[in-house]
């Protein structure tokens, strides 16, 4: 053999472990990427079945968002009555400005029309008795 037929060593790429690394490194850099490309935004998901179309046109815009809540009011009063009964007729509706001494529902109770009726009655038959006498 002579000098110039000398077998050279077989270059081998990187090593498995290199290739590796750097395969891990640029998912590594892939993902820092994707979440800082997606910081600071927001997505929302709206189901197609629950959203209306109409043609566009000029007028007043008016954007409504469906929610679930709980409202209560500024202020609120409650009103006490002396005898209960039963609600006959309601007169103001809820929400709806009063004034003081107005009529708001009307009342009945069976049982203190009753005892209303019986005292009268007793009332009259102690009259008739005093003027018998």
């Amino acid at each position: 053999m002579s000098r110039m037929d000398k077998p050279l060593p077989k270059r081998h790429g990187p090593g498995r472990g290199v290739l590796l690394l750097a395969a891990a490194g640029i998912a590594l850099g892939a993902t820092v990427y994707l979440l800082l490309a997606r910081a600071g935004t927001s997505r929302l998901e709206v189901d197609p079945t629950r959203l209306t179309t109409a043609e566009v046109e000029s007028g007043e815009f008016r954007e409504y968002y469906p929610f679930d809540g709980r409202v209560e009011p500024v202020t609120t009063v409650y009103l006490d009555t002396e005898e209960g009964g039963r609600v006959e007729e309601v007169l103001v509706e809820g929400g709806q400005p009063v004034e003081k001494g107005q009529l708001i529902l009307r009342l009945s109770n069976a049982t203190l029309r009753r005892n209303s009726i019986d005292t009268e009655t007793r009332l009259v038959e102690n009259l008739n008795e005093l003027n018998n006498t």
